[in-house]
């Protein structure tokens, strides 16, 4: 149930990507159309309230089991900045997210912690080839591994360790094989690198990392401002176009080969309050300056 209400989610998102690019055409065409604008920002709203509402419906279904945070009842101890560069990015993309620390039990009872960020999910499910690996590999059997090998078609990554932490935790010895590399640590051995099968290499397995596509949630929700943006500038020049088609035909007159204009006052400005006594006061100083300097 929850998979499809995710593919419904992405097919809403998919929608407001299209009426997005939409909206960037109109924008730049000199002959804006402002119903059009006002068509799509109604649309793009209702989109964004379903995909709300399918949010929630997920959070709701998913089992605090399937998160590690829930699981080990960790609890943020603050807030944390990172910045993601990636995939030919020309700028640093900054997020805020909530820190912890956990406490990561080795082998030999060592407890190491780590200062983690949390986030709902880390990447998208790995196809599981450790099974594979155990049975089919030599020089990997009878290893302790530290992804324990189980008949699941795929699996997801509860903890990605930066290089900051992986260096204390990853140790010298190395095996290498016909297929990955096992590295020793100190919470089993690590495999990395490429799965033969038939003499063939697999390159099916990809990362993608989540906070990714919350960076893309987060334009389109931009884009989706800047609409709102929009229409208010555009009501707005409408007012001022309105004010000086009017000030042109009834404050701007010709008359004996001259102009004659009035002062353009502000639409709607309250009366200024009156000066009477700061001229009067002002009068009175200049009066007794001159009564004792005449020539001042």
């Amino acid at each position: 149930m929850e998979s499809k209400l995710k593919a419904v989610r992405r097919g809403h998102r998919g929608q407001v990507t299209k009426l997005l690019k939409t909206f960037d055409e109109i924008e730049n065409n000199s002959d804006l159309d402002k119903d059009d604008v006002k068509l799509i920002s109604d649309a793009i709203e209702q989109k964004q309230r379903t995909i709300v509402d399918l949010k929630e419906n997920i959070l709701d279904l998913t089992s605090e089991e399937d998160s590690i945070a829930e699981k080990l009842q960790i609890r943020p101890s603050r807030r944390g900045t990172i910045e993601l560069s990636a995939f030919e990015d020309k700028e640093k993309n900054i997020r805020d997210l909530d820190t912890a620390t956990v406490q990561q039990q080795t082998d030999k009872g060592e407890i190491v912690n780590i200062n983690a960020l949390l986030v709902p999910d880390i990447a998208v499910p790995l196809q599981n080839q450790t099974k594979y690996f155990t049975r089919n590999l030599p020089y990997l059997k009878d290893l302790k591994l530290a992804h324990l090998a189980n008949n699941a078609d795929s699996f997801e990554i509860s903890l990605l360790i930066g290089a900051d932490y992986y260096w204390g935790i990853v140790q010298d010895h190395v095996i290498r094989g016909h297929g990955p590399t096992a590295a020793a640590s100190k919470i089993g051995y690590l495999l990395s690198g490429p799965v033969i099968r038939n003499g063939k290499k697999s390159l099916t397995s990809s990362v993608l990392l989540n906070v990714t596509s919350h960076h893309a949630e987060e334009s389109e929700i931009e884009k989706f401002w800047n609409i709102e943006l929009l229409e208010i500038r555009l009501t707005q020049q409408d007012d001022e176009e309105s004010f000086v088609k009017t000030y042109q035909q009834d404050c701007i007159k010709f008359e004996n080969e001259r102009y004659s204009a009035k002062l353009p006052w502000k639409l709607d400005h309250p009366d200024l309050p009156s000066n009477i006594m700061i001229s009067k006061a002002k009068t009175e100083s200049t009066t007794r300056r001159l009564s004792r300097e005449p020539h001042y």
